[in-house]
């Protein structure tokens, strides 16, 4: 409980008519509170992360009903997509998480939106590769130490070249279109292009002389479209 009646994109007793967020997942919200957001504090929201409880800001003196629920996002997912060029329709996309779900086997979710090409899966806790395996709809692999506790978990990165006819050229702007997931995404450009338009908030910058798009993911749906266009520098 506080002094106002939730989470707000900014201070409502200083930004008049910030945002309301009724829904965020747990990662964001820690982040927010380590950056200096009051609302919560950044250890309780961690600690209510890691054993999966699920945390109600209200106002002080509010009723409510409990209610169930999941964090939004399964864990605090970053997805790299390196754009080669736009005629190739190529990406390459790295991906790295944390998995907490127990049980020996770790089930890759992220191939479900994403059509990985070499598909390669690394252990970040021991740089070992990881041997996916296919079965009915769903990837898995075999982890090196079983999960079988809360305190556990496996840092997993995936890395792989996706074909996507919606990454293109129109009227001699690259066209970046896709749909993503989880709370941070961010889009490399191919060397010498840089961006016109982005679609949603983001963070442009340089990354070794190419332009960068970086999101970060506010919204209550576990995914969002994505529309960058980009002109020769």
């Amino acid at each position: 409980y506080s002094d106002v009646d939730g989470v707000y994109s900014a201070d409502p007793r200083v930004v008049t008519d910030p945002r309301h967020l009724p829904d965020m997942d747990l990662a964001m919200l820690g982040e927010m509170a380590e950056a200096g957001a009051k609302v919560l504090n950044a250890q309780a929201v961690e600690w209510a992360r890691r054993n999966k409880i699920v945390i109600h800001a209200r106002k002080t003196a509010a009723t409510f009903t409990p209610t169930l629920g999941d964090d939004m996002f399964f864990d605090d997912v970053k997805t790299i997509y390196d754009l080669d060029t736009p005629e190739s329709h190529k990406i390459m996309v790295d991906q790295s998480y944390s998995d907490y779900r127990k049980g020996a086997k770790a089930t890759l979710d992220s191939l479900s939106y994403l059509s990985l090409q070499a598909l390669k899966v690394t252990d970040l806790d021991t740089a070992h590769a990881l041997t996916p395996i296919k079965a009915a709809a769903s990837t898995t692999v075999a982890l090196e130490v079983p999960i079988t506790n809360d305190k556990q978990s496996a840092h997993l990165r995936i890395t792989g070249t996706l074909n996507d006819a919606a990454y293109t050229v129109d009227r001699g702007d690259l066209v970046f279109a896709r749909t993503v997931k989880g709370l941070r995404n961010t889009v490399l450009l191919p060397a010498g292009w840089e961006v016109s338009a982005v679609s949603q908030s983001a963070t442009i910058g340089k990354y070794e002389g190419r332009t960068f798009v970086a999101l970060v993911n506010l919204n209550a749906d576990n995914q969002y479209v994505v529309r960058i266009r980009a002109r020769r520098s």
